[in-house]
């Protein structure tokens, strides 16, 4: 599952959050305003914001750390503070209880937001963040390609099951959402309670659009609506 606008709005705070990070620790914002953070991960952003301001990749990484501790602390602040509205998406909080309560799935996150920071979101949009027991997360790569592997070879790990092709099904809300869950074959579900509408979405030919996941049984349907689903299944 993705995160921002697929299960939560966060009203700007990820913005607000990755600003300051950037100022503390680089020194610079710049190009933040206008930058298009949907599908992309958070060491990308980094990258391609400093990149243009002439910041070698090196040079990068070698305060990519402190980044990453800054940007949970300013998160945590911004959250405390209550400036922000951080609301879950239609229906996904009765769906993750649903999912939660499926013998055999293995619920996780495909997410740009590191994983310092999704846990934090998770839990001020009313979500548990144990409800996901494996992720693959925006600090791990710039390519959000990479992290499907990632993370169905953590639910491997947990579940010792091995999953492949619609076993699998990847929940998003972005193009790149869906291009990462057909890299590694996967089933892909896209909702419109994002930053794209349909008929952006449709040329990338996911398996299902939705309005949104608030049908919970029409949602579950479509999740293990498959020909080969095996008795686990991660989403």
């Amino acid at each position: 599952m993705d995160i921002d606008g697929t299960l939560l709005r966060a009203g700007g705070i990820g913005r607000a959050s990755v600003r300051l990070a950037l100022e503390e620790v680089y020194g610079s914002s710049a190009g933040i305003d206008d930058y298009r953070f949907g599908g992309r991960t958070d060491r990308a952003t980094v990258h391609r914001l400093l990149g243009v301001q002439g910041w070698a990749s090196e040079a990068i990484e070698e305060r990519f750390e402190d980044f990453h501790a800054a940007l949970a602390h300013h998160l945590t602040q911004l959250i405390a503070s209550g400036a922000f509205e951080i609301i879950a998406c239609p229906g996904t909080l009765p769906l993750i209880d649903a999912l939660h309560g499926v013998e055999g799935v293995v619920l996780g996150l495909v997410t740009g937001n590191t994983a310092g920071s999704a846990p934090l979101k998770l839990a001020a949009a009313g979500f548990d963040p144990l409800h996901f027991p494996i992720g693959a997360f925006g600090d791990e790569s710039q390519e959000r390609n990479d992290l499907p592997p990632l993370a169905v070879a953590r639910a491997e790990q947990l579940s010792g099951a091995r999953f492949h092709g619609s076993q699998v099904v990847v929940i998003g809300d972005t193009p790149d959402d869906i291009r990462c869950g057909r890299h590694i074959g996967a089933r892909t579900i896209s909702v419109l309670t994002g930053w794209y509408s349909a008929e952006q979405l449709n040329p990338h030919q996911p398996d299902l659009v939705l309005d949104d996941l608030q049908d919970t049984n029409a949602v579950l349907q479509a999740i293990f609506a498959t020909d080969n689903a095996q008795e686990k299944r991660p989403s």
